[in-house]
């Protein structure tokens, strides 16, 4: 039996009240997404404008952390062609500018070992880099013997780290450079550990806290070594 007139006339009001129901829910969906997008974009908007310098400062440390990740690779690299044996640390700039992955951008020769949040590099003699290009890494003393990679606890012995001290130093004589500008109880330091990984310590990791004593990095003896 066909419906009746009425009755078709029911199921289309149906139809269209069901259609008109979904098309509500999507316009909502699509105008709340819309609004976290605005928003996201005005919080990113106010934190670039109101604190610039922290922004810069994070990248210039990003910068310096790929320059300690290219460096401790070539390093790793340079152990790996010499039986598993790390260059004599005051010549590891020149062994390190040996084996750097070739597809690196090389605009400057020895661009990577200057930290950008280093102002003055202090100058090395000697390593065939472009002029006027500054040392901002130094090589961890007492490093064990043997291949880096399988030193027990390597993950934790400091290999590179940043430093005023070039090119060889204790990991307790660190530089911390990046941070919130004005607020050095926040700043840190780039280390590169003999496994190849980087990451940044706070300075009363490795430094003298207020009222406290020394303490170096996990795995490194408090001489430093």
């Amino acid at each position: 039996m066909e419906p009746s007139a009425d009755e078709r006339r029911e199921r289309s009001v149906r139809s269209g009240g069901s259609l008109a129901s979904k098309l509500l829910v999507i316009i909502g969906v699509v105008i709340v997404g819309l609004g976290s997008l605005v928003s996201l974009y005005y919080v990113v908007f106010f934190i670039a404008w109101s604190r610039p310098a922290d922004l810069r400062e994070k990248l210039r440390q990003d910068s310096c952390h790929e320059n300690l990740k290219h460096l401790s690779l070539a390093l790793l690299a340079y152990s790996a062609d010499y039986d598993g044996r790390l260059p004599e640390p005051e010549q590891w700039p020149t062994a390190a500018l040996t084996h750097l992955d070739p597809k690196l951008d090389r605009q400057g020769i020895g661009r990577e070992y200057t930290c950008p949040s280093q102002e003055h590099a202090p100058q090395v003699t000697g390593i065939p880099w472009e002029r006027g290009q500054g040392l901002s890494y130094a090589m961890s003393l007492g490093l064990p013997r043997g291949d880096p990679r399988r030193a027990p606890k390597a993950s934790e012995i400091p290999m590179l780290f940043d430093s005023d001290l070039v090119p060889v130093a204790r990991p307790s004589q660190a530089a911390a450079r990046h941070g919130p500008p004005g607020r050095d109880s926040l700043k840190q330091a780039n280390f590169a550990y003999l496994d190849g990984h980087v990451k940044s310590v706070p300075s009363d990791y490795f430094g003298v806290p207020p009222g406290g004593k020394p303490r170096a990095p996990t795995g490194v003896r408090k001489d430093g070594r």
